[in-house]
């Protein structure tokens, strides 16, 4: 066999490959992967749906809690903005999510587009936690000036909430691995 031939069954193969989609009858194990793709693409949305609500409800209740909290008006502006800015965060993420459709895709482009969104969801967190710290730091500054127990409480909530969402982005991304595994096991 000469080397040309190799080079056009390679390419041959790869062109299979990339044309290859979910899409199978039903009972198949790749009918199987489908639909494991789509419980894993729903658990995905749920949670985003849930926070973006979530952040909508935040970004309402900063101004009921105001006389509890004691915040100053550009802080409680600021914490609604930032409440505002994660809800449209997690509900693009939720629609990113809720567009896949894994059984019009070829593996290739399922490939691809897990991927894309496990990129997206670090690049999402990333940009979050550097609008959140600046945000805790003047809400704790000011709650240290108020009294140091809030301050410590402060530290507290932050210390919980850091803890909240390390374990909530620990199970999106076990779901985003699950879904990887599955591609590559119906590939």
């Amino acid at each position: 066999m000469d080397k040309h031939s190799d080079i056009s069954d390679l390419d041959r193969l790869k062109q299979v490959w990339s044309s290859q989609r979910f899409k199978t009858p039903q009972g198949s194990p790749d009918a199987s992967g489908c639909e494991r793709l789509s419980g894993y693409t729903q658990q995905l949305c749920r949670r985003y749906h849930r926070a973006a609500i979530l952040g909508l409800i935040m970004a309402l209740m900063v101004w009921p809690l105001n006389s509890a909290l004691e915040l100053p008006l550009p802080l409680c502006i600021c914490l609604s903005v930032f409440f505002l800015i994660m809800s449209a965060v997690q509900g693009s993420y939720w629609l990113e999510i809720r567009d896949l459709e894994f059984g019009e895709m070829s593996l290739t482009e399922a490939v691809k587009r897990v991927v894309s969104l496990r990129k997206s969801m670090l690049v999402r967190v990333v940009a979050g936690i550097c609008l959140a710290v600046p945000l805790l730091c003047a809400l704790l500054l000011h709650y240290m000036t108020i009294d140091v127990y809030m301050f410590y409480g402060g530290i507290a909530g932050a210390i919980a909430g850091l803890m909240i969402g390390y374990v909530k982005l620990r199970d999106s991304l076990r779901i985003i691995r699950k879904m990887e595994r599955t591609i590559t096991d119906a590939s």
